[in-house]
Order: C-alpha cells, then sequence, then structure tokens
C-alpha cells in the first residue's frame, strides 16, 4: 500500500509510468513507520533508482518537525558525515497524506545486528560507534540549519516527564525535582555546545560489514546542546537495552551486557573526548527518568507512537527505577 501510493506520485511527479519492484516494512522507532521498497520506471532519476527507505510520521502535525529533520539531514550531509540524505518530503501531495520522507537505503543492517551475529567483534562495532559519535560532536555548528532546535535538549526530555505528573504519578513527581535541580546545575555552569543526534544507539546506525562503512539515520531529537546530554542518553541505552529486545530471552540477554556496552562505549568515547563524569550523570538521571516516564505513557489512549500500547515487563520499569535512585545519588554526592 506505501509503496504502490508512492509509486502514483513518482509517475506523476516524473512524468513517467512507475510500478514496485519490491516492498518491505522495517520495525521503526518510537515516532515513525519505515518502509523499504524498489520502483522501476524509464524515466526515474538515478537517485531514485535501487533501494530506498520511506519514513512516515503518525500524524500530518508532524510535518514541521519532518521537514526539520530533512534539512538536518541534507546539511550534515553536506559536511561530509555519514547522514542518511532525504531526497524528498511528501506530505499533502500524495494519497496518504502523512508527513514522509524518502531516502537511499544504506546497504547493510542495523548496527545491533551486527552486534549479535559477530559477538566477538563486539568491541570493535562499539569503538566504531563511539567514533561516530566523536565525530558528530567534533562538526562546527556554523550554518546549523534548525534555529528552534539549539538548546532543546531537556525541554524535550523534561516536556513528557512533567505530563505524567499531572496525570497524578507522583513517585515520578518526586524524582523529577531531584533532576531538575541537576540540570539546572548543568545550566548554569555552560559548556561548548555540539550537534547533538538526541537518540544515537546501535539501532540508529546502519552498518556494511563488506564495506566497513557506517550511515547513522533518525534525526527526529536532533539538537545543537550539551555533548553530556547526547553522551548520556547513548549510555542510558545501552544500560536499559532490555527494552529493545523482541522475546523475554533476548530481553534478559541485553539486560545482562548492556552495563557492559555502556561502559566500552564510554570508555571509547572519552579516549577521544573529554568526559565531565558528573555532569553526565545529570543528564543520565534525566533520561532515565524519560524512559520511565514514556514507558508509563505508551498504553495512554490517542498516543501518536508506532509502539502505542506495546507492555513491558514490571522488572524493567523497577530497574530503570533502581537505576535512577543509583545515579541520582551518585550525582548529589
Amino acid at each position: 500500500m506505501v509503496a504502490d501510493a508512492i509509486a502514483q506520485w513518482a509517475g506523476t511527479r516524473f512524468a513517467t509510468p512507475v510500478s514496485v519492484l519490491s516492498a518491505e516494512t522495517l520495525s521503526g522507532g518510537l515516532d515513525n513507520y519505515v518502509h523499504s521498497f524498489e520502483l522501476s520506471g524509464d524515466s526515474l532519476p538515478d537517485a531514485w533508482r535501487g533501494a530506498l527507505v520511506v519514513r512516515i510520521a503518525p500524524s500530518a502535525q508532524r510535518l514541521p518537525f519532518a521537514r526539520t529533520e530533512m534539512q538536518i539531514q541534507n546539511w550534515l550531509a553536506d559536511k561530509g558525515y555519514p547522514a542518511a540524505r532525504v531526497l524528498t518530503l511528501l506530505s499533502d501531495d500524495w494519497s496518504l497524506q502523512m508527513p514522509a520522507q524518502i531516502a537511499q537505503r544504506a546497504p547493510g543492517g542495523q548496527l545491533l545486528d551486527a552486534v549479535q551475529q559477530h559477538p566477538l567483534r563486539v568491541g570493535s562495532l562499539i569503538r566504531l560507534l563511539a567514533t561516530l559519535h566523536v565525530e558528530l560532536h567534533s562538526i562546527a555548528t556554523d550554518g546549523w540549519p534548525a534555529s528552534d532546535n539549539i538548546g532543546t535538549a531537556a525541554a524535550r526530555r523534561f516536556h513528557l516527564i512533567r505530563e505524567r505528573v499531572d496525570k497524578g504519578e507522583v513517585e515520578i513527581g518526586v524524582a523529577l525535582r531531584r533532576v531538575e535541580r541537576g540540570i539546572a546545575e548543568c545550566t548554569a555552569h555552560p559548556v561548548e555546545s555540539v550537534v547533538c543526534h538526541g537518540d544515537f544507539h546501535p539501532l540508529n546506525v546502519v552498518f556494511n560489514f563488506d564495506s566497513g562503512s557506517a550511515v547513522v539515520v533518525d534525526w527526529t531529537d536532533a539538537t545543537v546542546d550539551d555533548p553530556h546530554s547526547d553522551i548520556a542518553r547513548t549510555a542510558t541505552l545501552f544500560r536499559c537495552a532490555a527494552i529493545a529486545g523482541s522475546s523475554p530471552i533476548e530481553r534478559v540477554a541485553l539486560h545482562i551486557i548492556g552495563p557492559a556496552l555502556a561502559q566500552g562505549y564510554l570508555r571509547s568515547y572519552a579516549k577521544r573526548r573529554p568526559v565531565d563524569r558528573t555532569r553526565l550523570r545529570h543528564w543520565e538521571a534525566l533520561h532515565l527518568l524519560n524512559g520511565w516516564a514514556q514507558i508509563n505513557s505508551l498504553g495512554d489512549p490517542g498516543v501518536e507512537s508506532s509502539s502505542a500500547g506495546q507492555q513491558f515487563p514490571p522488572w524493567i520499569v523497577r530497574g530503570i527505577q533502581r537505576r535512577l535512585q543509583r545515579t541520582l545519588r551518585r550525582a548529589e554526592s
């Protein structure tokens, strides 16, 4: 259905009959539905030949965010960073009438799959992730194309947390006051801002074993901000990796190895760029609290998410809560 709708649009746009050679639904993140496809048409531009991918937002209200994300990705690609360049952004000019970014599909698979399939190479793959992150944080921010996305990392995470507090979640409210104090301390002593991905982890890196190349995708939360926010997000996602498991066995395995992967990533990053550990813990606490709030919000009616309604075992939430308390104690000591 999605590929057919895009083929219909492409036929009109490029004035040529267009057919679908292949189509596949991919696993998306929390904010988009992701599909891959390949088109055929005599007059299709070269960039539209071969494997393509489309990321569809869950509502028309996401159009401004999708447009900003496209601008950021293409700006990064122009800088020589391995970000997926967006070919076009569809909105109300195609039959599904939802914001849809179309890009060439990078060859390979998710870096997480590479880690799972080649466990003996996990160290080199984690170092690759850290290197990609350091390279991103080293890009000069002059000409950043999204003036509204500067210094927004904390506000984005706090928004959902405060929504949960407004819904009467007292425990989250208690933790929120402590986290707010820590982030206020960071804000009072600013560091140089860098380009932050906002959700930098192995599911958002496409890795090609044949060429050794990698492409970073999903720039929905990109901003220019404190690099510790970005580093903390990655480390926290590793430590809470069980959330990404597709089965009970996989979740238990990720729960065991996740903290080790976080430490390996942090060590590798810190060899290349300095990291303030106290500052990092304050940001980790914010991301942990946001993760707790995010899980609690998935059952709410009207949630615009491809993971709405998903259920997680209670032990995962309890684990996040325990780690949050430990992180707060260390940050405040």
